[in-house]
């Protein structure tokens, strides 16, 4: 079977990189096999724990490594059936982080209660802490203590010592296709020399991290080499939504680098704060609508879906009659939906 190809190339939140963007891509692969890229910094705890059961209820993917990935991403991966990674990954696992932000003059009362407030804090990231560690300790066969101490150091590993460790199956070596020209068409680009063809022998490995080197080494080896040669500035206009936000045309990039300005930061800040309130007060207002429907009857609440739920809703309303002249128990003969809602598996008095 064809092996699908899943990106996740950002930080995991709840409405980005989320679980149900990874649910909607495994539901798209089926049962093929699916090859997650990723390269992350990590993100919230709680969607990332989810990403790595829908992974392990799919049974057959693969996560490769590329670049930088820390923090959530680096356990979210062991829901997988195998983790690879590319030999110049770095891979880091660390200590959880909570929010705390304290400002203010503050009397001994109002210090006392921060003491408290800081405290919880304090227990609330050991039990992630725990819970993390917990979960390398059990894929790697390492103790709870080796751990501990390397999420302590908070260091990067290569993919070599993070293979060494059991986070990672294999180490993929970056061996290019030798007919292939899109290094070299990189290198033009970013004004570097050509990368240098390296002959295969028992001394040095034709990996593109050696032939990188190889390359940048011949910079300096060239005398006519300038500054202005290496950085190649364009004008890059793709990011439609954020040139939106920031009223601007595009952005200029140079050495593949974008740079921000303070107050471009606190507009995109604001711009994605206001987006997610609004997503929260969606959520809110269908969570509300949704309980007024489970409200009108049993049967109404115990369907599957909302489509279920729309049926149901639709079945009841057609059993009332416009009219009922005297019914049986010599009532006034008008029914109304709360009458025709009404669970029957819960009516016993009627027996």
């Amino acid at each position: 079977m064809k092996e699908y190809i899943i990106d996740l190339f950002g930080d995991i939140t709840n409405w980005g990189y989320s679980r149900n963007y990874i649910k909607y891509y495994l539901d798209q692969a089926g049962k093929n096999p699916v090859r997650l890229r990723v390269t992350s910094f990590g993100g919230n705890v709680n969607e990332a724990i989810a990403i790595s059961k829908l992974l392990e209820e799919h049974g057959d993917v693969t996560v490769e490594f590329i670049g930088f990935n820390a923090s959530a991403v680096t356990w979210m991966a062991f829901g997988a059936k195998r983790i690879v990674a590319y030999e110049d990954t770095l891979w880091l696992a660390h200590k959880s982080s909570v929010a705390v932000s304290f400002y203010g003059a503050f009397n001994a009362d109002s210090i006392e209660e921060k003491i408290k407030e800081l405290q919880n804090k304090k227990q609330m990231a050991e039990a992630l802490d725990l819970i993390i560690a917990k979960k390398y300790a059990d894929y790697t066969g390492k103790t709870i203590e080796e751990i501990f101490g390397l999420m302590g150091e908070s260091k990067w590993l290569t993919a070599h010592e993070a293979k060494d460790w059991g986070f990672v199956n294999e180490v993929l070596p970056g061996k290019m296709n030798k007919n292939s020209s899109a290094a070299t068409n990189l290198f033009e680009a970013m004004g570097l020399p050509p990368v240098p063809e390296v002959k295969t022998d028992n001394t040095k490995e034709d990996t593109l991290v050696n032939r990188i080197v190889d390359g940048i080494k011949g910079i300096f080896k060239n005398e006519d080499t300038n500054h202005d040669k290496i950085i190649n500035t364009v004008m890059n206009k793709e990011f439609l939504s954020v040139n939106k936000v920031l009223n601007i045309e595009g952005f200029e990039v140079a050495d593949n680098k974008v740079t921000l300005t303070v107050e471009q930061m606190k507009i995109i800040n604001t711009a994605l704060t206001n987006a997610g309130q609004e997503i929260d007060q969606a959520d809110n207002k269908y969570n509300g609508l949704l309980a007024k429907i489970d409200g009108l009857s049993d049967v109404v609440k115990n369907a599957a879906d909302e489509d279920a739920k729309i049926e149901a809703i639709r079945d009841i309303v057609n059993k009332i009659p416009a009219s009922v002249v005297n019914d049986n128990n010599g009532g006034n003969g008008n029914r109304t939906f709360n009458d025709v809602a009404v669970d029957p598996i819960n009516r016993f008095d009627e027996e």
